[in-house]
């Protein structure tokens, strides 16, 4: 407390309400600030768009980077896939000491972008069963190529031929006039007839 009486802190922060309602605005205009408000809208337009097209860029890196980190994880898991199956095929000797034959290691990738979809499909080769599947490939090719001629005979369609509308009968053809046919008016034209 003051000696005055008063309390200091409370009249620091305490606006009487006269005050408050006697104050006056001051608007000041500015010319530049006015002009560059006016003018500004593309500027801030495009800005807005690049911190987007920033903030994009950003959110597509890491996208990537998660795709890469999943394909990485996929890829060594199938590594220790076909590692551990090497340990197992070991463990698969008969008592004659003969090895069983192991179920060929087969895989399927899929690989999924924007427009494209791509699948590979991995599988081992047995140069042993190569020449029977080749025989069954070829009989089942020339199958294919047969059936497919026939298909394609079939899917040919023969078009219609364009024709000509015919013009309505109350449409009557009228010949072209020469000059001197168009100069004489239409009442006194002679009418030609033919002769037979």
């Amino acid at each position: 407390m003051d000696d005055d009486g008063g309390n200091n802190e409370v009249d620091k922060f305490h606006v009487s309400k006269r005050a408050r309602y006697n104050k006056t605005s001051v608007v000041v205009f500015n010319d530049e600030d006015r002009k560059e408000y006016l003018s500004g809208f593309r500027k801030r337009k495009n800005k807005r768009r690049q911190i987007a097209a920033e903030q994009q860029a950003v959110k597509d890196r890491q996208k990537r980077l998660q795709d890469r980190r999943e394909r990485r994880q996929a890829l060594k898991a199938a590594i220790e896939e076909a590692s551990s199956g090497g340990k197992e095929e070991d463990a698969d000797v008969e008592e004659d000491g003969e090895q069983e034959e192991a179920a060929p290691i087969a895989s399927t990738v899929t690989y999924d972008e924007k427009e494209t979809m791509t699948v590979v499909n991995v599988t081992p080769i047995n140069p042993e069963t190569d020449d029977e599947e080749e025989k069954k490939d070829t009989k089942a090719s020339s199958v294919v190529k047969h059936s497919s001629s026939a298909t394609a005979t079939v899917l040919k369609a023969k078009k219609p031929k364009f024709k000509k509308p015919k013009r309505p009968q109350s449409e009557k053809r009228t010949r072209k006039l020469s000059r001197r046919e168009k100069s004489v008016p239409k009442n006194m034209r002679s009418k030609k007839r033919k002769r037979k």
